[in-house]
């Protein structure tokens, strides 16, 4: 075999190897759907944004969620917040412990004096904003003014997606 012939299959091998290790995380679709399924009953949003990084994406969102220019100029946008905030005027990214302490929080309190619960939903939540984080470009945030269907305060989890431009806000105390 040539040394050419051999180059060009060096170079193909390569490729292929690198296409195919690009599709090893999960998806990001299927997994919010999970988080969805977790705390159903919530009113879930997701709105395309501007590709950007994740603090700009937030404000976008916000912006396109409360329809309201001004309340949005009244908001308080911070980084990297060590919990999910709720009940203020505040919105922002927060941590991978964050997300997941929010989560833990949010099933807590759908099966607090139920006789039915899930024993599994606590750690399926965990799993999933494990799974999310693993994607390249999944950040988390928060809108802290976020309320549910009964009107009462709720926290709204972000989950913001720099690669596609999405951001999914999952409502974490849903109103039953």
């Amino acid at each position: 075999m040539s040394k050419f012939a051999m180059f060009i299959m060096v170079i193909l091998c390569c490729t292929q190897s690198y296409a195919a290790n690009e599709q090893v995380p999960t998806e990001v679709g299927p997994l919010i759907v999970k988080l969805e399924s977790i705390f159903k009953g919530g009113s879930h949003q997701t709105f395309r944004v501007d590709k950007d990084y994740s603090l700009k994406m937030v404000k976008e969102f916000i912006l396109l969620y409360t329809e309201d220019e001004d309340l949005f100029n009244d908001y308080t946008f911070v980084q990297w917040q060590d919990e999910l905030q709720v009940d203020s005027q505040t919105a922002g990214t927060m941590t991978l412990k964050a997300a997941i302490s929010a989560v833990q929080d949010g099933v807590d309190y759908m099966q607090y004096g139920r006789s039915n619960v899930d024993p599994n939903l606590k750690t399926s939540a965990i799993n999933t904003i494990k799974a999310l984080k693993s994607n390249p470009g999944i950040y988390f945030g928060f809108d802290a003014m976020a309320q549910n269907s009964c009107a009462a305060p709720t926290p709204l989890m972000l989950v913001i997606d720099t690669v596609s431009g999405l951001v999914y806000g999952i409502e974490l105390n849903p109103c039953w």
